[in-house]
């Protein structure tokens, strides 16, 4: 049997012989374009359902009913010359409403990075329940990922953690956390993220409002309606077994939140498969022959991040994810266990974020049949449901701006104009988004480039600013307090 990617270009040559005109290559266009939409679209089409993530009351209730018996959780925090934003992150994940006793955070180091060990072992010393454990992995390159499978090896909690070394994360993420997993039987669990410093210009605003869509809205209807689920880097939590039965994270993937998200949904379309056609059938132990495939879920609890200040920050964060789902796709469309229909999704959820050129270009080529009067009545259709979702995506951008910045409407000055901006402007975020693109197709296959770029971050987003001040003082071994949170 061809390969996906040879079937791809099989049929694109077919199609490509056939076009002559110039109305032939807006209709060509426009078709594809239309078919990535109405990906995009179906799952915000579908029925909301009531979420499994905790009321108030419910979750007031589960802690009644499992504190004594609550799983045990170790949070893995890399951390690479990131001493300016350490101990707030700690600081916020000891505040949580979870028992001291039932968290262990370990802090991933590089040997390297001298500034930030130094910091990592004097909060260690405050800490009871945080371990400062520099990686010894010398087959694998520096990176995330590889940090986190050395992480995953030290661990001795039932369920893992990622949060980043910048993070803030709310107080509730881990009862709900474990309310999900206790309580619904959920393997994965995905915080909410959200990027505060939008008073760093426009491109922070942009990210802002795309989060916000993102994480608000977009990632749950996915989730309704069984979409590959690309996980965000931080703030999603694992049963400690279902890691392991995955193998952990790629450590040569510059998006191992990604990956690791289209794995798990191979993962379980192979279950379902197998179901499927074993169905009726016994195993030795006389018992249907099935698997439970992996359950996801989301909670509403919120972490606050740090988007990159600098266009060349944003510029090479944007750079590495975008490579890093080229590098997912190429994986996956290998895997001859999977079906034409789960190949066909992971590679929409990979193409999803190189949107930003097909939407460019077929706004170009649109406007430029338009004025040519070369459309046909049936192309003028397709092309109008395109225009109507370029419109659709500024609007949900806007919306994710004005959701995510809900709890702040006293105090953001303009909120509003800031929300019609994060839409208008959309096309020129889409074009700078198609810069990365570029970049990071010239790393992949040209460059054969595979290094992981850093993003700096400065704790804009942290409310005390007098870090090192704070170092000195909070962590001074008299206002240790290690009691468990009731």
């Amino acid at each position: 049997m061809l390969p996906f990617f040879t079937k791809i270009l099989y049929l694109i040559f077919n199609v490509t012989n056939m076009i002559t005109t110039i109305d032939d290559i807006v209709a060509a266009y426009n078709v594809a374009w239309a078919s990535v939409n109405t990906y995009n679209l179906y799952p915000m089409l579908r029925s909301s359902k009531a979420t499994d993530d905790p009321t108030e009351k419910e979750l007031n209730t589960f802690r009644k009913e499992y504190w004594g018996k609550l799983d045990k959780m170790t949070i893995l925090v890399p951390a690479y010359k990131e001493q300016k934003t350490l101990y707030s992150c700690v600081k916020a994940i000891n505040e949580s409403s979870y028992p001291k006793s039932k968290l262990e955070v370990i802090i991933l180091l590089e040997k390297d990075d001298t500034s930030t060990i130094e910091v990592a072992n004097r909060i260690a010393s405050k800490f009871k329940n945080v371990k400062s454990i520099v990686v010894e992995d010398e087959v694998n390159k520096k990176g995330k990922p590889r940090a986190l499978n050395y992480g995953l090896k030290m661990a001795t909690g039932d369920v893992i953690g990622i949060l980043d070394a910048e993070d803030m994360v709310s107080k509730d993420a881990f009862i709900r956390t474990a309310y999900m997993m206790q309580n619904k039987d959920y393997g994965v669990v995905q915080g909410i993220l959200d990027m505060v410093n939008e008073g760093d210009g426009w491109k922070n605003l942009m990210l802002r409002a795309e989060y916000g869509y993102w994480f608000n809205t977009y990632l749950k209807a996915l989730k309704r309606a069984d979409y590959p689920l690309p996980f965000g880097g931080t703030t999603n939590f694992f049963r400690k077994d279902t890691l392991q039965k995955l193998g952990g994270w790629d450590s040569n993937n510059l998006t191992e939140d990604f990956e690791l998200g289209m794995k798990i949904f191979a993962n379980n379309s192979k279950i379902r498969e197998n179901v499927r056609k074993n169905a009726g059938k016994l195993n030795t132990n006389g018992n249907a022959s099935s698997e439970d495939p992996i359950k996801l879920g989301i909670i509403r609890s919120v972490t606050r991040e740090e988007s990159p200040p600098t266009m060349k920050g944003w510029m090479r964060q944007r750079t590495r994810w975008q490579q890093g789902k080229i590098q997912t796709l190429r994986k996956e469309m290998n895997d001859d266990q999977l079906s034409l229909r789960t190949k066909a999704h992971i590679f929409f959820s990979s193409v999803q974020p190189h949107i930003s050129v097909i939407n460019l270009t077929g706004i170009g080529i649109s406007v430029y049949a338009y004025l040519d009067k070369a459309l046909s009545l049936p192309v003028e259709i397709v092309a109008g449901f395109n225009a109507v979702m370029v419109a659709f995506y500024a609007t949900m951008n806007a919306a994710g701006y004005l959701w995510v910045t809900k709890p702040e409407k006293e105090t953001i000055k303009y909120r509003h104009l800031k929300a019609v901006v994060t839409a208008v402007t959309l096309p020129a975020y889409w074009a700078m988004q198609w810069v990365a693109d570029m970049k990071a197709l010239k790393l992949e296959y040209i460059d054969k480039s595979n290094v992981w770029y850093k993003t700096e971050h400065f704790g804009r987003h942290i409310d005390d600013r007098q870090l090192e001040k704070t170092l000195a003082e909070d962590m001074h071994p008299a206002t240790v307090n290690n009691s468990d949170n009731k």
